[in-house]
């Protein structure tokens, strides 16, 4: 094999083995699409949604969430999920700022189901917002 083939052929293994590796991104993504979304406040033609998926045994609740911007019309947006355990954060997701027309990108927060754990939502523009606590019955399995 003389020089010029040794380099197309390790051109095309770095292209075949390139290639998996771009494409995995997006096939983890489209999983969120696909879930069986529970709307948990709207507000200023926004949603927060969530699902859940039991975890660690069957001892703790896995939330995903996110905030559908898709039907602002204008501003930006910001939901959070909160987990209270003995009064103070144990655990937090934050959709930072989300443009009218957009989705944000989903996120998770993990809560016991055994120790009292307390989960907290809030969706907020600018001028105001709204939140308080959601009991976990009240979202539905992804």
């Amino acid at each position: 094999m003389n020089k010029l083939n040794r380099w197309a052929v390790a051109g095309l293994v770095t292209v075949a083995v390139a290639v998996p590796v771009a494409v995995a991104p997006a096939a983890q993504a489209r999983p969120a699409a696909s879930r069986h979304w529970t709307v948990i406040e709207t507000g200023f033609k926004a949603k927060q949604e969530a699902c859940k998926v039991s975890v660690n045994h069957g001892h703790t609740w896995k939330i995903y969430n996110r905030l559908d911007s898709s039907k602002v019309t204008g501003g930006t947006l910001e939901a959070t999920l909160r987990v209270i355990h003995n009064g103070n954060v144990a655990r937090a997701w934050d959709s930072g700022k989300v443009k009218k027309h957009h989705v944000s990108k989903v996120g998770t927060v993990t809560l016991s189901k055994t120790n009292g754990d307390t989960l907290i939502m809030t969706l907020a523009a600018a001028q105001a917002g709204s939140g308080g606590p959601i009991a976990i019955s009240k979202i539905k399995h992804c």
